[in-house]
């Protein structure tokens, strides 16, 4: 199931990247993809390393020396 907050957080991080490369003529065709699939990519980490935090929380198990 789709994760509404999750799309707009993503949604925001990609809306501010461009805003950053603003003058969008000045981008390739090539650099165009990874100014939008770079931050996407980086939420969905910050998002399954959220997750992982949070299971452990819940479960009240602390990270081992190698996690």
């Amino acid at each position: 199931m789709l994760n509404k907050e999750r799309l707009t957080h993503a949604t925001v991080v990609v809306m501010a990247m461009l805003a950053v490369y603003g003058n969008g003529e000045k981008l390739s065709f090539v650099d165009a993809p990874k100014v939008v699939v770079a931050p996407v990519i980086a939420v969905a980490i910050a998002h399954g390393f959220s997750d992982v935090l949070h299971a452990l929380a819940v479960r009240q198990r602390h990270l081992t020396g190698p996690e």
